[in-house]
């Protein structure tokens, strides 16, 4: 092969290996502004006001909010852990540890 082919080759993955960090970084931001709105609701409907339309707009915000961090966690967990032709071995492996520590996080709630 020669130096430019491999030269392209190494830009190639150095590029797809920056999106998917970009792309990861953006799905840990996102997912931090979700248990921000999550938490707001929570906070508004443990509160005294039952106004129907006030809870009907809650819900909405609570079942969108939902609907993303199913997304949000799809592309995590699906794309950017399992594509090897995307991540390097030591980004794959932090990835790896993340999700190993997420899944001992909900195992310790599930046992409260």
């Amino acid at each position: 092969m020669n130096p430019k082919k491999q030269k392209d080759i190494a830009l190639s993955a150095d590029s797809n290996e920056t999106l998917v960090a970009l792309a990861s970084g953006l799905s840990d931001d996102f997912n931090n502004i979700l248990t921000v709105i999550f938490n707001a609701c929570s906070l508004v409907e443990s509160g005294r006001n039952n106004d129907p339309d006030l809870l009907r707009c809650l819900a909405l915000i609570r079942t969108s909010a939902e609907h993303a961090a199913v997304l949000s966690k799809k592309l995590s967990h699906e794309y950017l852990a399992d594509n090897p032709a995307c991540l390097s071995a030591g980004f794959r492996k932090q990835k790896q540890s993340l999700t190993h520590t997420e899944r001992e996080s909900d195992q310790k709630v599930a046992q409260t």
